[in-house]
Order: structure tokens, then C-alpha cells, then sequence
């Protein structure tokens, strides 16, 4: 995919991998090309060992939180379907897994989006 965003020059304008699951080679490599990578349900899952260590990996100027509404359930969510609402649960995930305090995760992907989208704050 990172051969396709390079031939079309899409590092000139940035982007969001959305529902990441690839590797962590691929995550800096999007993140090289100015790309933020987003973690969406699969990463509430206790046995994505290899998505956590991705998830370590990125630094918190590159990632943003999703749910993948209404498919992708979260972890012990079974056959309901998923809400915007369950983006809570993604970030206590998230930090959990990064070992820092959820407002900070919190406050740093909402920056992330509002500079992704020229939002001034």
C-alpha cells in the first residue's frame, strides 16, 4: 500500500490509516509520509499481542482513536452493534496499553485530529 501513497505523492498531503492492523514496519513507514494511524476495536482485544506492540510503537503525535461503527465489535461485545460511543472504551485501551493517563491520550489524539483537519483550537 505504502508503494501506491509514494507513486501518487499522497505524502504532499497526509492522511489517516484507517483501523490499522498491519505491522509496525508499516506503521513508521506511514508515519514517515505524514499518515496518522488509527486504532479502532481490534485493539481491545487481550490476545492482539502483535497489534499492542504496534500500538507502543507509535508515538502519540501519530495516532487516532475510532470504533468502526457500526461493524468491528469491541472485545466482549458479541453480536451488538457498535456505536461512536465505544470510542471511550478504545481510548482507556490505548492508554492502558501505552501506560499513561487517558486525558493525556485523550488530549493529544484530539490534537492530532484538529491539526489533520486545520482546525484551529
Amino acid at each position: 500500500m505504502t508503494s501506491i501513497l509514494k507513486e501518487e505523492k499522497a505524502e504532499r498531503v497526509g492522511g489517516v490509516i484507517h483501523d490499522f492492523d498491519e505491522s509496525e514496519k508499516a506503521a513508521s513507514r506511514f508515519l514517515d509520509m505524514g499518515f496518522l494511524v488509527s486504532f479502532g476495536g481490534a485493539v481491545t482485544y487481550p490476545d492482539a499481542a502483535e497489534l499492542h506492540d504496534i500500538v507502543r510503537h507509535v508515538p502519540l503525535d501519530g495516532i487516532l482513536i475510532e470504533t468502526d461503527s457500526p461493524y468491528m465489535p469491541l472485545y466482549m461485545q458479541s453480536a451488538e452493534k457498535n456505536e461512536p460511543a465505544n470510542v471511550a472504551q478504545v481510548a482507556r485501551v490505548l492508554a492502558e496499553i501505552k501506560k499513561i493517563d487517558i486525558e493525556e491520550l485523550i488530549d493529544r489524539t484530539y490534537k492530532n485530529f484538529t491539526v489533520l483537519l486545520n482546525i484551529e483550537d
